[in-house]
């Protein structure tokens, strides 16, 4: 399938620059987008001289896909972290390394008069504090949120953050929870549990090419001590996951946690993450279909072959202009399919 591609550039308060001529753009395209992360780095390599300074650092950019599926189709929303300059004997290049705009929440903390503040309250509300907070520090909005995208877990969470970073809140409160979260390609906080129905049908040996199952069993933990407040210590444990894989214990001290029922709540969910096996899933899918329609949090059903692979979903997408490689969240049942 032809694909051909738009770089845009945008002034740091987002305001339309100029377009990258695809004549100098040397590089594939190509980057990596997570479940409970956001997009990862993009690089692109182009054929400017060693002084050129049409482009600086914390200019905008964003890269547009146009292909018989897209009707140029925004992939990649980052800023120009860093620029490298390359002279060699007979060639003269430019470098710029784009990171996501969400990792600026690494940047900022989540403060009050005291520098530590303490929620206590859904994890949904706190996430959206946490966000609000975040894009006061900017002269405009980075980062939003709309009420479908973020859910109310119905459960309050006491907890503390002491100089800790907005992204920390965001990871800290879903940590206690079973909802995954997401910062998506248009700048979106996603908060919730996944979808009911799967969003793509995958056909094996179509637009299918490799599908891989590893499992293992080194990271069970079926025996936990949980520490809270430096000094409360309590002890979860999974019985059947003991009599199936033997005892396995850890220990962790969560001193941000405040009572027992936060606590209690932060337990429940990691037994339930780490009493199995863990297994992963990659899935290896060519451009005869639409790769640039998947995303993290996305569900995935895979057609024609003997194993149930239903509703299961996208953690990772690693993005290449011919093809896309999935990892999708562990198989529950790894059993054949009842055929005829």
């Amino acid at each position: 399938m032809n694909k051909t591609y738009q770089v845009k550039i945008y002034s740091k308060s987002n305001v339309y620059k100029s377009t990258i001529s695809p004549k100098i753009i040397m590089s594939e395209i190509s980057f990596s987008e997570t479940m409970n992360w956001w997009q990862w780095q993009l690089t692109i390599g182009l054929n400017l001289k060693f002084t050129d300074t049409t482009y600086i650092e914390w200019d905008l950019i964003k890269v547009y896909e146009n292909d018989t599926n897209n009707t140029w189709l925004q992939i990649y929303y980052g800023f120009i972290s860093k620029i490298v300059r390359w002279y060699k004997t007979n060639s003269q290049t430019i470098t710029l390394v784009c990171l996501w705009i969400a990792s600026l929440l690494k940047s900022i903390n989540y403060t009050d008069a005291w520098y530590t503040p303490t929620e206590n309250q859904d994890p949904a509300q706190t996430i959206k504090d946490s966000i609000d907070y975040f894009n006061t520090q900017y002269s405009w909005t980075l980062i939003s949120y709309s009420w479908w995208n973020i859910d109310d877990y119905w459960s309050s969470i006491n907890i503390e953050f002491d100089y800790t970073t907005c992204f920390d809140v965001i990871k800290k409160v879903a940590e206690a929870t079973d909802f995954r979260w997401h910062i998506d390609w248009t700048w979106q906080v996603r908060f919730k549990t996944k979808p009911t129905t799967a969003t793509h049908k995958l056909t094996n040996q179509s637009d299918v090419e490799t599908l891989q199952l590893q499992e293992n069993v080194e990271t069970v933990v079926n025996k936990y001590f949980l520490e809270r407040n430096g000094w409360t210590i309590k002890t979860y444990e999974d019985a059947t996951s003991q009599t199936t894989y033997w005892i396995k214990e850890k220990k962790e001290s969560k001193t941000d946690i405040q009572d027992e029922a936060s606590q209690d709540i932060y337990w429940a969910d990691y037994i339930s993450e780490n009493k199995d096996p863990k297994s992963e899933t990659k899935i290896t899918i060519n451009s005869k279909y639409n790769l640039e329609s998947i995303k993290p949090w996305d569900t995935i059903k895979v057609e024609n072959i003997a194993y149930t692979i239903d509703n299961l979903q996208v953690l990772k997408v690693s993005y290449s202009p011919d093809k896309v490689s999935l990892t999708i969240e562990k198989l529950l049942s790894f059993g054949k399919e009842v055929v005829g």
